[in-house]
């Protein structure tokens, strides 16, 4: 089940319709968790200091995040798999029919997709997405991503 290019911008489609969906409820959530609810004199703290990742920080977007980051993961290691498996060494029918061509190696770098692209595509998730700041994806004791 080797991948393609077209999959990595359809895994980033559907993480910015996602995303898309939230930002009411992020907008929201934001807008509450400023100064106008009493949070900045009750913990000596302003917005910004008390959500160093800003909207990124929000549960929702945290969790989109990872659902997609996976996603990305599980198709590089798909694409690592084909290609990994392609034997250069032709039959005899196959050179016959003519030269093998080597498979392409897709990957792409899951914050790279979920992030830094979106400076160019949708500024104004970059905005909340470059708060991101650390990656919330860990290994297990089996050394599988969690």
């Amino acid at each position: 089940m080797a991948g393609s290019m077209q999959e990595y911008d359809d895994i980033q489609n559907a993480y910015i319709g996602e995303l898309d969906a939230a930002l009411d409820m992020l907008n929201d959530w934001w807008d509450r968790a400023g100064e106008n609810t009493g949070l900045a004199e009750k913990t000596g703290l302003p917005r910004n200091r008390r959500w160093p990742t800003g909207r990124a920080g929000y549960p929702r977007v945290i969790a989109i995040f990872r659902k997609y980051f996976l996603q990305v993961d599980e198709l590089n290691d798909w694409n690592q798999i084909a290609f990994d498996g392609f034997d250069s060494k032709a039959t005899e029918e196959e050179l016959w029919s003519g030269p093998v061509e080597e498979p392409t190696l897709f990957h792409r770098n899951p914050r790279d997709l979920l992030i830094f692209d979106l400076r160019d595509i949708r500024h104004d998730l970059f905005e909340i997405m470059q708060g991101m700041v650390f990656v919330p994806i860990g290994l297990n004791h089996n050394k599988d991503r969690v």
